[in-house]
């Protein structure tokens, strides 16, 4: 059986997210998670979810970077 919760760590490693970055979002209240004991369990179908509506087309590239001929 695949378990549903996962740790920070199993999280991050999940989503290709740094621990950081999940941290950040926690905090800005973007992902939301589950605390029990003081620690924090990420629910492998909200990320799921979380990840699908993030999805969209690349952003197109600014003019910041452009090589100069």
């Amino acid at each position: 059986m695949e378990k549903r919760y996962l740790t920070i760590a199993e999280a991050s490693e999940y989503t290709g997210f740094a621990v950081a970055t999940l941290y950040s979002w926690i905090s800005q209240k973007k992902i939301r998670v589950s605390r029990r004991g003081g620690r924090v369990r990420f629910d492998k179908l909200r990320l799921d979810r979380f990840m699908q509506e993030g999805e969209q087309e690349a952003p197109k590239p600014r003019g910041k970077n452009k090589r100069k001929a």
